[in-house]
């Protein structure tokens, strides 16, 4: 079973690793899916999240 960040099934077909078959299918995935970045104001340069203020 293959998840994304949110916890979306990518596939759930995979038995032996990450085959060819099985990147190429990710590769798919994240074409046909938008990128969504994070809001640059929420997390520090530390990875750690901002305080408000």
């Amino acid at each position: 079973m293959v998840l994304d960040a949110d916890g979306k099934l990518v596939m759930d077909d995979v038995i032996y690793g990450f085959g060819e078959a099985v990147k190429q299918q990710i590769r798919k995935y994240l074409k046909s899916t938008p990128a969504v970045s994070e809001p640059e104001n929420e997390k520090s340069g530390d990875g750690k999240l901002a305080e408000s203020l």
